[in-house]
């Protein structure tokens, strides 16, 4: 949303923030919330947050499997101010320009995420010795990338022999899927037309 935002749309937001604070050991619990630092110290997969540190951000993306799921541990007294992500989109409704630019971030975090748990999952699949990924038919790849979409999971074997087994049940699934993303995108060209 860089570039020009309209003050209301600021102050809408700010309204929506809601403020946490959390002792020494604790976990910080905020769901699907895009989190902001302003006390104290925590860790975050490996990251050390002090005050100003973002996290979260993946809290806009509809798919859980897409989404981090690591903690926040908190190191000392930790302050934080978290933006829930359907408060958000709820905020972003009246504004068409930063809606289109909004939605256009999340289908672009979405593909990223998506690429890299499908490569990561064809990658360990293929050490595993489950598949061959570059030899497979297109059906086939549509399989693997809705089963690790949907489920998350690193192993394909659970696809049938190779993991080349497509359903017709799994198609129409793909099918819808794909239908689904491309209106997606068109509803982004179109509002990106404003």
């Amino acid at each position: 949303l860089r570039g020009d935002i309209p003050s209301e749309l600021v102050v809408a937001l700010s309204r929506k923030l809601e403020a946490f604070l959390y002792a020494p050991k604790e976990t910080a619990q905020t769901e699907r919330a895009i989190c902001s630092a302003r006390r104290g110290v925590a860790i975050h997969a490996g990251r050390i947050l002090t005050a100003g540190a973002v996290w979260g951000t993946d809290a806009i993306l509809h798919n859980e499997v897409l989404r981090e799921s690591t903690h926040v541990r908190c190191l000392s007294y930790f302050e934080l101010l978290a933006l829930p992500a359907l408060s958000l989109i709820a905020a972003l409704q009246p504004y068409p320009v930063q809606l289109a630019k909004f939605r256009r971030a999340v289908l672009l975090l979405a593909v990223n995420r998506g690429l890299r748990l499908i490569a990561a999952a064809a990658k360990l699949a293929e050490h595993r010795g489950e598949l061959a990924y570059c030899s497979l038919t297109w059906p086939a790849r549509l399989q693997v990338i809705s089963s690790v979409l949907s489920n998350g999971t690193q192993s394909t074997s659970h696809l049938g022999v190779g993991g080349c087994s497509t359903g017709a049940r799994d198609m129409q699934e793909i099918k819808e899927s794909l239908r689904m993303l491309m209106q997606e995108m068109r509803g982004l060209k179109a509002a990106a037309s404003y």
